[in-house]
């Protein structure tokens, strides 16, 4: 995995237009991905009226697609794009229209539906799906990264917090890779709680490392361990200062999460299947 000793800095990780606060949502530095990593990424972008959004994604079997929820809003349109990184530097574009409900994890009484972190959509039955992109596998969950290890994260958010003085674009044609701690999360569920907020009830992870060496991407990229993908990314503690405390990530092995997944996507493709 590509190493990256960053400072980034933490928000709702560039799921606006551009503008000042999105200072607070991209990656300001970081080192691009091999193009052996991160086959599986998708950068997703949704239009309305009021400008553009960035999230990322993550190619699973059967032309689904693993993101946050939050990463779209209803009358926003979205398009996939796929093989950023692989040496061609034209990705594909698969428009995915507007929904009307995307398929996102909500669960409780029909009456008082409580959403999670967690959305699924769903390619064109015949998109076209560019050479080299590939599908990361769910979870081992008998295996999945305890306190201590070192998950890869990435995303394509900007790779410099000057916007205002060079006007660079809100996002790189690169995409960042880097790598971050698994950590308690127990202060920042007190945190939430306390706060009632919408995470309070949801099931996640968390990831820190500290000093400079604080490791993001984008709202909705996939974590990675050990060629898995065992969270996504959703929101940070203290989204006024980088390092302080840690970005969440949406726990796969919650045993609802990966049924719910499962039951989505569908059984894995015959041998020979291209994605």
């Amino acid at each position: 995995m590509a190493a990256v000793t960053v400072l980034l800095v933490l928000l709702w990780l560039g799921v606006t237009t551009c503008s000042k606060v999105d200072l607070q949502k991209r990656l300001i530095g970081g080192q691009p991905c091999r193009q052996d990593e991160r086959r599986y990424h998708v950068r997703l972008v949704t239009k309305d009226s009021k400008g553009e959004g960035l999230c990322g994604g993550s190619l699973l079997r059967n032309g689904w697609i693993l993101t946050a929820a939050h990463c779209w809003k209803s009358g926003q349109t979205v398009d996939a794009y796929l093989g950023w990184h692989l040496g061609n530097n034209v990705p594909i574009r698969i428009p995915l229209g507007i929904f009307k409900k995307p398929t996102i994890y909500e669960e409780g009484p029909l009456f008082k539906k409580q959403k999670h972190d967690l959305m699924l959509l769903k390619l064109p039955d015949k998109a076209t799906i560019p050479h080299g992109v590939t599908t990361i596998e769910l979870p081992d969950c008998s295996g999945k990264p305890n306190i201590g290890n070192s998950v890869q994260i990435a995303g394509q958010g900007s790779t410099s917090g000057s916007f205002f003085t060079t006007r660079e674009p809100c996002y790189s044609p690169v995409l960042q890779c880097g790598n971050i701690n698994v950590v308690s999360c127990t202060r920042l569920k007190q945190q939430e709680i306390a706060e009632n907020s919408w995470h309070s009830y949801q099931y996640w992870f968390c990831g820190q490392t500290p000093g400079v060496d604080q490791c993001f991407g984008d709202s909705g990229g996939g974590v990675e361990y050990k060629g898995r993908i065992y969270g996504v990314t959703s929101f940070t503690g203290d989204p006024d200062h980088p390092c302080r405390k840690p970005v969440a990530f949406m726990d796969l092995c919650h045993q609802d999460y990966l049924t719910w997944i499962e039951k989505t996507i569908g059984a894995p493709p015959n041998p020979g299947y291209v994605v």
